[in-house]
């Protein structure tokens, strides 16, 4: 009997908090405070764009940057390690299509034990001029007036950083909705929502942007290089020179990963991985709190192998596993209506076979994980994400 209230006790505190993180998300992204003001006009931008390797929709995604419709001096700026990547190509075909850009190229060569991404941005940001910094990934697709809508954020007072939130969208084979369930319906829902409550201690590194003068306080990218969990160290550095990190109630959209299951799975692991690199601690609490529906159902599954349950419990017990499905189901068409715009057809199925499927393999393996694969390397990692050394692979 006691593990059945423990299943109800669990199943209602998960699946409450879950709505109202995303209610509250969702009423933040309907009712956004005033952003105090537009973006002075005498103020000069650098747009720093790090990339390796490319897809078949690169090009239009950078393409839709260099049009944005910006006020000033703007720069582009991309960092790529070589000119034999194939990046620089479709970098340098930007630049000759868009003479009236200002558009640089800059060769960053080899990492050197940091993080390749970082490591393109540090060089790129030694080549800009703007007082104001955009970083954004290379598979961040912008509307020409995202950028302008966002740079007002920066005139509120103590902001250091302000950054959108990363949203995938569009068909993707299993893999690929795998991947897209954890960051639209589990990472977003708690990382996103825990910005409207309280000072968050990381950015969303999709896109995000900051004052030179801000930037050059927290130490420049050369010192978030050294973790995976960069995007931890930026918002930490701003938080210990008295600057705040604000989330801009606008999503951002990334094409689904083009994924089958195996890659799928090994691209969640990546993600997992650096989770686990934060410490045992807060790994099993983002594991034990942010997948209900699976934990529901292995506490059913053990109390009916050990034999702990009455006929009645088994069916309270069974209820708490509904319960945390359909919190978890309700959470995400609250998200894809109040924060996405988007449809819900998929949403449902993804979830479970996310929550039953692809949580135990992943949390399971990354337990074990003391390094991820990223852009072609393989990092070895230390205490909270350090980077202890690369292996190209």
């Amino acid at each position: 009997m006691l593990i059945t209230w423990f299943i109800i006790v669990y199943s209602v505190l998960t699946s409450s908090s879950a709505l109202f993180l995303a209610l509250r998300l969702a009423r933040t992204f309907r009712f956004p405070e005033d952003s105090s003001g537009e973006r002075p006009q005498d103020e000069a931008l650098s747009s720093l764009i790090p990339i390796k390797g490319v897809d078949r929709g690169t090009h239009d995604v950078l393409q839709s940057l260099v049009s944005s419709v910006l006020p000033g001096k703007v720069e582009f700026v991309f960092g790529i390690e070589s000119d034999d990547d194939p990046a620089f190509s479709v970098c340098d075909q930007l630049r000759s299509s868009n003479p009236d850009r200002d558009i640089k190229i800059v060769i960053s060569g080899e990492p050197r034990g940091l993080i390749g991404k970082q490591h393109n941005l540090a060089h790129a940001y030694k080549e800009s001029k703007g007082k104001i910094i955009v970083c954004m990934d290379a598979d961040i697709e912008v509307d020409p007036g995202t950028i302008q809508e966002g740079l007002s954020y920066l005139n509120k007072k103590d902001v250091g950083s302000a950054f959108f939130l990363p949203v995938y969208r569009g068909d993707a084979p299993l893999g690929g909705r795998l991947v897209e369930t954890y960051l639209n319906y589990n990472y977003n829902l708690f990382m996103g929502s825990l910005t409207t409550l309280t000072e968050p201690p990381y950015i969303f590194g999709g896109l995000w942007m900051t004052r030179r003068s801000s930037l050059e306080r927290t130490g420049g990218f050369e010192s978030f290089g050294r973790t995976v969990s960069d995007d931890a160290a930026i918002g930490r550095a701003f938080l210990e020179v008295g600057l705040k990190n604000v989330l801009i109630p606008k999503i951002v959209h990334a094409q689904n990963e083009n994924l089958g299951l195996r890659a799928g799975l090994k691209h969640l692991g990546k993600w997992i991985g650096m989770l686990r690199a934060e410490g045992i601690a807060p790994y099993f609490a983002i594991w034990l709190w942010w997948h209900p529906v699976f934990w529901s159902a292995v506490f059913l599954g053990v109390g009916l192998a050990g034999g702990w349950l009455s006929s009645d419990s088994i069916m309270y017990g069974a209820l708490g596993v509904g319960l945390c499905l359909a919190a978890k189901t309700a959470t995400s068409i609250i998200l894809n209506i109040g924060v996405y715009r988007k449809g819900t057809l998929h949403s449902f199925l993804s979830v479970l076979a996310y929550e039953l499927f692809a949580v135990p393999l992943v949390f399971g393996f990354g337990l074990f994980s003391r390094s991820i694969t990223w852009k072609g390397r393989r990092y070895r990692l230390g205490s909270k994400g350090m980077v202890l050394g690369l292996d190209d692979l």
